[in-house]
């Protein structure tokens, strides 16, 4: 895990070489990514990822939703952004597929 606490702390949103999957596609990713956008960094996000099918191959705000395994077996090594009232069990999901960036965030 590399970061767990309040999304305007983790310093490591702001670096200009990270590579950012937004897990979750409903309001709490939305969250995430409006603090990118005002941060005009929208251009670290590869992707959002959702359990649920039915957004997979859709957009927010031109950003992909893509399914989780498959975005996990092309870039494990990005940096996987998590918060709301299933973070906690989104980061152990993520650990258990060999994920080992991961940004539990908590949203003001």
């Amino acid at each position: 895990m590399k970061y767990v606490g309040n999304i305007i702390y983790d310093e490591k949103l702001m670096d200009d070489q990270t590579k950012f999957v937004i897990f979750g596609a409903g309001k709490t990713g939305k969250a995430i990514y409006e603090f990118f956008d005002i941060n005009k960094r929208t251009n670290s996000i590869l992707c959002f990822c959702d359990r649920n099918c039915m957004l997979w191959d859709t957009e927010y705000k031109g950003i992909k939703i893509v399914n989780p395994k498959k975005i996990m077996q092309e870039h494990s090594e990005c940096h996987f952004l998590v918060g709301g009232l299933y973070g906690e069990e989104i980061a152990e999901y993520l650990i258990s597929n060999g994920i080992e960036n991961i940004h539990i965030l908590f949203l003001n």
